[in-house]
């Protein structure tokens, strides 16, 4: 962005008030000169020669930041030891790329891009624009063919009628049982929804959760949030577990940093723990919470990738405890090739969730997670060996949402 100063003021001083020889009285006198002098005719030419460099250069003003210049947005702070997360191959190195469109903490993957960007934590340092790629040992062969997606019947007259009510309660600004009647349809397997009303419902939904959850306001009757008063010697880090979610998403929603907190101010908690529902046959992720009666609450969606030749287990997983490592390195365990915490060819990206199996299905599963990708290509797509991916974007609100040992992944065709 071009800054321009004070502009300047020219003082014209004359040398002499007497008439050179054989000037005329008119040139002395105060009226204008008839002509153009030469200072009209290069200011003239100055202005527009400045014109045409402005034209000439904004062709081109697609605002773009290289992976270099990331390095100078922020750094990221080393919290995480070196991990050996998950079994993913190396991908395509983290080369120079524009970053990922800017969308609104809460909004829905499906709906239209908004103007607003609201990230959590800071930008990978690059790495002075060296972009070399591994060795070629370093990389697998990826299938990116997509999964066949789930084909459902039109909505039952049931559904119709409860998808009628639930839109109606919305429309009315009765946004806590909407949002109830609404989910009811989402997580009842028999509820019959055709997919694009289905669509419809977590469009909707996503939009409504942008007040009732991702906003500060507590809303009167929402059973999943509440004010919670301050007090004296309080910390955000010991008020966060007992309502089972992750501290950092109680200072995103109340945009108040950990160490800004003040006795005697209240602030939004959300009753926690968040879960997560993936549908491999939509590449989708469905992120809820269950309110006191036990009914899942819809709060919004992602887009994940998945294992190649469909080799994402599915069945019932929790969020490991203690497993959440931001910046995380990782060892390839096909090549034996390392990826340091820092370094910008790592494939499993900035962030990783262990899982851990639960039922008959999946407790002999093991080096499964949560990640994100320097693919981004690969998102919606059977690109892993079976972990689950997550754009940038996405992987940081994933991440400061789910709990550890608290949070269930559940997934299914």
């Amino acid at each position: 962005m071009a800054h321009t100063g004070q502009e300047g003021q020219l003082n014209m001083v004359l040398s002499s008030q007497t008439p050179r020889a054989g000037s005329s009285r008119q040139y002395m006198s105060s009226r204008p000169r008839k002509g153009i002098s030469w200072r009209w005719i290069a200011g003239i030419g100055f202005v527009l020669g400045l014109m045409f460099l402005v034209w000439s250069d904004g062709g081109d003003n697609t605002n773009r930041i290289t992976a270099p210049d990331q390095a100078q947005a922020g750094v990221r702070p080393d919290q995480s030891a070196g991990v050996n997360p998950g079994q993913e191959p190396a991908n395509t190195p983290r080369t120079t790329r524009e970053l990922p469109p800017a969308k609104e903490l809460g909004a829905s993957r499906t709906t239209a891009p908004v103007v607003d960007t609201i990230r959590i934590g800071d930008v990978r340092p690059g790495t002075g624009g060296n972009t070399t790629p591994p060795p070629a040992s370093a990389y697998t062969e990826i299938d990116h063919t997509p999964a066949p997606r789930a084909t459902a019947g039109p909505t039952s007259a049931q559904a119709g009628s409860k998808l009628t009510r639930g839109m109606n309660m919305i429309r009315e600004g009765r946004l806590v049982q909407g949002r109830r009647e609404l989910s009811g349809l989402l997580f009842t397997e028999d509820a019959n929804l055709s997919p694009l009303d289905a669509q419809t419902v977590r469009d909707t939904l996503s939009s409504v959760n942008k007040h009732l959850v991702f906003s500060d306001e507590v809303v009167p009757g929402d059973p999943i949030a509440e004010s919670y008063l301050v007090q004296s010697g309080d910390y955000l880090s010991r008020i966060a577990p007992r309502y089972n979610v992750p501290y950092q998403f109680i200072e995103l929603i109340n945009r108040t940093p950990a160490n800004r907190l003040q006795a005697g101010k209240k602030i939004k908690v959300i009753k926690g723990p968040f879960h997560a529902r993936i549908s491999k046959s939509n590449y989708r992720m469905d992120i809820f919470v269950n309110d006191p009666d036990g009914q899942p609450l819809y709060i919004r969606s992602f887009t994940v990738g998945l294992g190649k030749t469909d080799s994402t287990p599915m069945g019932s997983f929790i969020v490991t405890p203690n497993s959440k490592v931001k910046n995380p390195s990782w060892r390839n365990p096909r090549t034996g090739e390392f990826f340091g915490k820092d370094d910008p060819k790592n494939p499993i990206g900035e962030y990783w969730l262990a899982l851990k199996g639960t039922d008959a299905n999946t407790e002999s599963a093991t080096g499964y997670g949560i990640h994100g990708t320097i693919d981004p290509t690969s998102i919606g797509r059977q690109a892993s060996m079976g972990c689950i991916r997550m754009s940038d974007i996405d992987i940081e609100l994933i991440y400061h949402m789910l709990e550890g040992g608290g949070s269930t992944v559940r997934i299914t065709w």
